[in-house]
């Protein structure tokens, strides 16, 4: 596959993350429901292709632990995410919760004793500007509710990254995703199943769009994405996970008649800049850190 067809698909696979939130505003079931629904579905479609290409994987005594809790967390993240949406919009609930590349890059020295700098507060600092613009000088008490829930999901989803950093668990990206996946959608359903509404005015509707949010927009989209990074640069990838937001926000102003507020679009576009360009620092200084451990080793 060469780079052209690799950038289409890492730009297809991100679209279809992006309609992730889109639905959520859409689907008249909790936020609980959801994610369970989609953890149990993307899990069984992984399982399917994991089943027919290497085998379902197994794991050891000592990772059991550390899976549950990452999948633990990555359940509360989604809740936490869908009901940022649910409680406020699309534009606000991606926008919040794309700052964990900001807070990935300020909290994993301290986590991991690496040396820590107070240009690392630059970025947290341009975020802070950058929401402060987006709420106004009145701002909405949902509009609040909804950031707040958006920074809950997205630190959440900082320590499933550095769980799975720091925890050396051999396993493939989609064992992992497979294992994490069942343990969330098992450990919500009961509640999935209590909360779940069968009476909804778009009772049919709903169970379409759950199951296309779990088959593509989880299931294929994470396997294009993984498929188009073998051409693509790791600062290419950071510049591409930032218009996951910029996709969605544009979705829900053209289909969901989301306000288009200069505000919003200030605010967002701050943050969103400051994200890309947290991320893209991040990918330079692990790849200046790895230049000098092959330099050492050349040695």
């Amino acid at each position: 596959m060469n780079s052209g067809r690799g950038l289409l698909l890492a730009h297809f696979s991100v679209l279809l993350f992006a309609l992730s939130g889109v639905i959520a505003k859409v689907v008249d079931q909790s936020a609980t429901v959801l994610t369970c629904a989609r953890s149990l579905l993307a899990a069984v479609v992984l399982g399917a292709v994991l089943y027919f290409s290497q085998g379902l994987p197994r794991v050891s005594g000592k990772n059991r632990w550390v899976l549950l809790l990452s999948g633990l967390l990555l359940a509360l993240h989604w809740i936490a995410f869908y009901h940022s949406i649910k409680v406020s919009s699309v534009s606000i609930g991606v926008v919040a919760v794309s700052t964990f590349p900001v807070m990935t890059a300020v909290l994993e020295p301290l986590i991991m004793r690496r040396p820590w700098s107070y240009s690392l507060l630059i970025a947290p600092c341009f975020i802070l500007i950058g929401t402060a613009i987006l709420l106004g000088f009145s701002p909405e008490p949902d509009d609040v509710h909804g950031l707040l829930w958006g920074f809950t999901a997205a630190l959440l989803f900082v320590f499933v990254h550095l769980i799975n950093k720091l925890q050396v668990i051999d396993l493939d990206g989609k064992s992992l995703s497979f294992i994490q996946l069942s343990i969330a959608g098992l450990v919500l359903l009961p509640l999935g199943i209590i909360g779940y509404d069968a009476g909804t005015a778009h009772h049919t509707r709903d169970i379409f769009l759950i199951i296309f949010l779990a088959v593509f927009s989880t299931a294929l989209a994470y396997a294009l994405f993984i498929q188009s990074m073998k051409t693509l640069s790791a600062s290419t990838a950071a510049i591409l996970t930032g218009l996951e937001p910029v996709y969605a926000m544009i979705i829900a102003i053209l289909f969901l008649d989301e306000d288009f507020e200069l505000r919003i679009v200030l605010g967002a576009l701050i943050i969103l800049i400051t994200v890309v360009w947290s991320s893209f620092r991040s990918v330079r200084s692990l790849a200046a850190v790895q230049k000098k451990l092959k330099e050492r080793i050349d040695v």
